[in-house]
This record gives C-alpha cells, sequence and structure tokens, in this order.
C-alpha cells in the first residue's frame, strides 16, 4: 500500500472512530431539530406518505424539507421496527456516519488534484474537516445536512477534475447539474454551491476564453437538470404553505441586516463560532458554555486561510483578469454568506459546510505558504485537533446516560 493509500486510510480510520463516538455520546433528541427529523422519517415509515406541515405544526415541523434523505433514512428505519425509538435514532446515526465516510473520501480526492498529488498537503486539508465538531456532529446524528454534504462535495469534485484538463465538457456539467438537482431534493441550501459553479463557469468561459455562447450552453446544461429534478417540491412548498421552506421559516430580522452594525457581530458569535465548534448542537443546555481556546485554534487556522487567500490576491496583481476574478468571488461568498444571515432560521454555521472542501483546501494553502515543514504541520495539526475531540467527547459524556433520555412522542 503507498503513502497516499496510507493516509486516506488513516484519515478514514480516525473518523469513523471520532464520529462514532460522537454518535455514542450524544444524547438522543439532544442536537437541534434531531427530534423533527425523526418525526419526519417516522411519519413516512408508518404512513408511506408525505406529510403536510400544518399551522401549528407540532413535531412536523421539518416537514417543508425535501425528501430525499428522509426516504432514504425510512427504508433504514423499516429494519429497525421493534426496537425502542432510541435505538432507532443509534442506528439512523449510523447511517448519517456512513454517508460521512464518502465526504471523507471526496474531500482527499479533491485536495490531491489542487495540490498535485501533494499527499501531506491533502491530508492536512482532509484532518480540518474530519477534526471539526459541527462536521462530526452533523455526520453522527439524526440530520439531512450529511447527504447534502456528500452530493455537493461530489459536484465540487467533479467541478474541479473538469478545471484540471482545462476545458469543461457539457456532459460533465449536465452530471453536475443533476447531482445538484437531488441535493436540492436534499436541502435547499445546496444553491450555495450552484451559485459557486455558476461564477466558476463565468471565470472559465468568459473571463479566460472569452466565449459566451459556451457560457449560456453550460449554464443551461446546469440549470436545467436543477430544475426538473427539484422545482417542484418548492412549488408545493409555496402552494402548502406560502413559502418555499414552510411557514415562518425564512423569518427576516431587520436588525441585523446585511448593513447593520450588528452584522458583524452576528457574523462572529454565531456563524463562525458554530461552523467551528457548535457547543450547543452538541448540549443543547442553556447551560453550557462555548471553550475559548477551540476558537482560538480554529481561528489561528481560519487567518492562514485568509493569509493564502491575500497572497493569491497580490500575486495575481499583474493580471488583471485573475485578479478581478478573485475579487468577484470574494465579494460574491461574502454578500451570499451575510445575506443568508439576514434571516433569523439560517444563522448557523452548518449551512456552510457544503462549501467546506474549499474552505479546508484554501487553510491548506495558507500552512504551505508559511514555508515551514509540511510533515511537522501535519503532525501537529492531526495531534492538536484530536485533543480537542476527545475533550469534547469528554465532555458529552459528563451528560445523562444516552439510554435515560425520555422518548418525546
Amino acid at each position: 500500500m503507498n503513502k497516499k493509500k496510507i493516509l486516506l486510510l488513516i484519515l478514514v480510520l480516525v473518523y469513523l472512530g471520532l464520529a462514532i463516538a460522537y454518535a455514542l455520546t450524544i444524547p438522543a433528541w439532544q442536537p437541534y431539530d434531531e427530534t423533527g427529523h425523526f418525526y419526519y422519517i417516522n411519519y413516512l415509515t408508518e404512513n408511506n406518505n408525505l406529510p403536510v406541515m400544518p399551522e401549528e405544526p407540532g413535531m412536523l415541523y421539518e416537514a417543508h424539507q425535501p425528501p430525499v434523505y428522509y426516504f432514504i433514512a425510512s427504508l433504514m428505519q423499516r429494519f429497525t421496527i421493534g426496537s425502542d425509538y432510541v435505538s432507532q435514532v443509534l442506528y439512523l446515526r449510523y447511517l448519517s456516519i456512513f454517508i460521512g465516510l464518502f465526504t471523507v473520501i471526496i474531500a482527499y480526492k479533491c485536495a490531491m488534484i489542487i495540490f498535485k498529488n501533494d499527499s501531506i498537503l491533502s491530508f492536512i486539508a482532509t484532518s480540518i474537516i474530519i477534526f471539526n465538531s459541527t462536521f462530526l456532529a452533523v455526520n453522527s446524528t439524526v440530520c439531512n445536512d450529511g447527504l447534502m454534504i456528500l452530493l455537493c462535495s461530489l459536484a465540487i469534485y467533479l467541478f474541479i477534475r473538469e478545471l484540471k484538463c482545462k476545458t469543461v465538457s457539457y456532459r460533465n456539467v449536465l452530471l453536475i447539474g443533476v447531482l445538484l438537482g437531488i441535493s436540492l431534493l436534499v436541502k435547499l441550501t445546496s444553491i450555495i454551491v450552484l451559485a459557486s459553479i455558476i461564477l466558476g463557469l463565468f471565470y472559465c468561459n468568459i473571463i479566460k476564453e472569452n466565449k459566451y455562447k459556451k457560457f449560456i450552453i453550460n449554464v443551461t446544461c446546469l440549470a436545467l437538470p436543477v430544475l426538473l429534478m427539484s422545482s417542484w417540491w418548492y412549488i408545493r412548498n409555496v402552494n402548502l404553505y406560502g413559502a418555499i421552506v414552510g411557514y415562518q421559516s425564512m423569518v427576516k430580522d431587520p436588525g441585523n441586516s446585511l448593513l447593520s452594525l450588528n452584522g458583524f457581530s452576528i457574523f462572529w458569535k454565531v456563524v463562525f463560532c458554530t461552523f467551528w465548534y457548535p457547543y450547543q448542537y452538541l448540549r443543547n443546555d442553556p447551560m453550557a458554555k462555548p471553550q475559548p481556546f477551540i476558537y482560538l485554534i480554529w481561528s489561528i487556522l481560519s487567518v492562514m486561510g485568509i493569509y493564502a487567500v491575500i497572497k493569491e490576491l497580490i500575486n495575481s496583481i499583474k493580471n488583471k483578469v485573475s485578479l478581478s476574478c478573485i475579487i468577484s468571488f470574494i465579494i460574491f461568498c461574502i454578500i451570499l454568506i451575510l445575506l443568508a444571515q439576514t434571516y433569523t432560521m439560517w444563522r448557523e454555521g452548518r449551512h456552510m459546510l457544503n462549501v467546506f472542501i474549499p474552505i479546508a483546501i484554501v487553510i491548506a494553502m495558507g500552512i504551505k505558504n508559511l514555508r515551514v515543514n509540511k510533515i511537522l504541520s501535519a503532525y501537529v495539526i492531526f495531534v492538536v485537533l484530536l485533543l480537542i475531540n476527545i475533550y469534547i467527547i469528554s465532555n458529552n459524556l459528563a451528560l445523562i446516560e444516552y439510554k435515560t433520555f425520555l422518548n418525546p412522542f
């Protein structure tokens, strides 16, 4: 077995160990919305029909969510009928872990393309993903985010692979559109990846090649399967609830809009912090407190990512086309993320996990640009982030034992 496969095997085994530990130590119904997701699955299993969310939704408050994840989970739940609800939750968590396993493999393959088969930098980038407690949490609990992240990651991988070939074929763009169409039938936040790939096509076809016709055809190949596959669900939601994501799911908070003085504070406290360490997701307890040292470590890694972006900008100053593309992309991402945070129900860092692979790769680029020993950097990052997760798991063990949680139904 060569070095690349050994490093990938280490990442996979560590991911499985941590994800199983999270699944066993986070009490049932503790993560936000796990009860709602489970009830949706249970409804499908018992009624063989999609739920409709009433105006007072009760346990059916997730019924506005697209159905693909719930259909898959319902098929698995049918094999566990006869078990108590808490045991069924555990089996469904194992399904999430299995889904996340493929995301880890795809992340490693993406990094290998970007870093030209540099296994150490790819190891660093993938380590940042597998040790992120938000990524571990959504891939070890009953949640539709994991499947959305997998499909978006696969779409990103195909697009990166196409860019490596210095051309983008219509057939592969169509395949990416199919993946994103399925992903939008898992969760609406997949639209962030769709918008990012359209911007990437704009750069490749118009800025780089000056081929407007090719851009229009590519966007059509991308958008057509997305619309054909997923639009029916959101039209259904508008007809049933008057909104694409259900009653009050897009409540606007004008006090914290894009131009608000509180905008940066909201972004830091809610989006950034819950992206790296969702302590209240892991412990749905008003007494739960964040751990500053965890945020400090992730902040240092984030600064390395920002450093990588700045260095790329400086290197591109002589190339006005490249510079304008990078600046446009950064502005686009900032506006997209902050506009999303204008809506109260979207103020969670986990909604950025579908673009986690590019984020992790940029951080690894920052570490590379520091010109320090790569192997030493990989070792230090791996050990430090592993210890953080051991600390988080030990905190979860301090809660009431998993099996003692009451059935919420």
